[in-house]
């Protein structure tokens, strides 16, 4: 899934949580997510600019989730993960037993992972930290293994908590 895919099928208060994080705390990264992407949609990015902050976010969320906007949201999922929610990736690292950089950057993933180690380690995740975004985090942790982890995959395809109900970005 990539994070067209993620914008498309996120609750849009979580959206906009990344895409707040973004304006208030990565202005750089956010004007350039703008330009970028104004001028894939051949636009002027003074276009998006000058909207209210409110409609520059709904947006954003939108054209994030068309298929062409795939790099950008990439970037933009990963400033948030690493730089805005860096406490949550060392959590569920450390959880796991996975070394990390001291803030959450992986060099090595494991072949496997202990399937009740990570049941634990997510229903932790998803208790400590807001759900949406704990859930966000385990799919884009999926995707960095090549074939992903089937005991991950199962939790994904069968606990509630990764396939409820989504409001779709207008």
């Amino acid at each position: 899934m990539n994070s067209s895919q993620l914008f498309n099928e996120m609750p849009r208060d979580l959206a906009q949580t990344i895409l707040y994080y973004l304006r208030d705390e990565q202005r750089e990264a956010y004007k350039a997510a703008i330009n970028t992407l104004a001028q894939h949609r051949k636009l002027r990015p003074v276009f998006v600019q000058r909207k209210p902050k409110e409609a520059q976010i709904q947006w954003l969320a939108q054209t994030l989730s068309l298929k062409g906007s795939a790099e950008v949201g990439d970037q933009v999922l990963s400033i948030f993960l690493m730089q805005g929610r860096q406490e949550m990736l060392k959590h569920f690292l450390d959880a796991m037993g996975i070394e990390h950089d001291g803030e959450g950057s992986v060099e090595d993933l494991p072949e496997t992972l202990d399937s009740t180690r990570l049941h634990s380690s997510v229903d932790n995740l998803l208790r400590s930290y807001p759900e949406q975004e704990g859930v966000l985090y385990l799919k884009i942790f999926q995707q960095q293994s090549e074939e992903g982890w089937p005991e991950l995959q199962a939790i994904i395809d069968t606990d509630p908590r990764f396939t409820s109900t989504v409001e779709a970005i207008d």
